[in-house]
């Protein structure tokens, strides 16, 4: 079966703190995580939901899936909407870029990469921050073989 929190782990592992280098002149990503708290952590941060859906495809004793995860970067509380849009033009490049390489992630993840995404405000406990929403497609595979 796939392993939904070895690829929540991984995906949370690209845009850890010690993975990317913040745009010059601004604070790098504190936190990034699968398991996001009930409060906002000192931003910037990096929140990875589980997928809300998904499909399955099998043949030939192999199952692939394909699992959309929500990935969340939470700039600064609402505020200051032109520093804020500045900072996420800025911070763009440096997130998209995160799945150029080594985008296996784990043992069953063959492929991870930005199929979407959209910038704004995102709501978190109630508060808006500025933030970019990335949809990451994870595509899985691993033997399978239908038992009656």
């Amino acid at each position: 079966m796939t392993d939904f929190t070895a690829a929540a782990t991984a995906l949370a592992a690209r845009y850890a703190p010690a993975q990317m280098t913040a745009p010059t002149g601004y604070k790098a990503v504190k936190l990034s995580t699968f398991t996001p708290p009930e409060a906002m952590p000192p931003t910037p941060c990096v929140f990875v939901f589980a997928p809300e859906a998904g499909t399955y495809d099998t043949g030939g004793g192999t199952r692939i899936g394909e699992h959309d995860f929500m990935v969340r970067f939470y700039y600064d509380q609402a505020g200051d909407m032109a520093r804020q849009a500045a900072a996420l033009l800025k911070w763009m490049p440096v997130l998209f870029g995160q799945l150029r390489q080594s985008v296996n992630l784990s043992s069953t993840v063959d492929l991870a990469h930005l199929v979407s995404y959209k910038t704004g405000y995102i709501t978190y406990s109630g508060l808006d921050y500025a933030g970019i929403e990335m949809t990451v497609r994870v595509v899985t595979s691993e033997g399978w073989e239908a038992v009656a």
